[in-house]
């Protein structure tokens, strides 16, 4: 996940980048699991202690965000929760 980059080219950039190096050096590929814009909405959401995803549902944060989440959800898939045992 990249965080504060100015857009999808910028972060398919730095992706294509980082997996070159985790391949030469680490023998690993990892994919691109999204991205998150510089944003001055996400800063005055910090600021103001409020998640911006409840103030503008259609701007471009959030549609990062759910396409992120949408992503780790396809990868990896809900486990069912263990509750332990109680005993009384």
């Amino acid at each position: 996940v990249f965080n504060q980059v100015d857009g999808a080219d910028q972060a398919d950039g730095l992706a294509t980048r980082l997996r070159g190096v985790c391949e030469r050096f680490l023998v690993r590929s990892p994919r691109l699991a999204g991205w998150l814009p510089r944003s001055p909405r996400v800063i005055a959401s910090i600021a103001g202690q409020r998640p911006f995803a409840l103030d503008r549902p259609l701007c471009l944060e959030n549609h990062c965000l759910r396409r992120l989440s949408a992503r780790v959800q396809r990868w990896f898939p809900a486990v069912p929760a263990l509750t332990p045992a109680l005993k009384g």
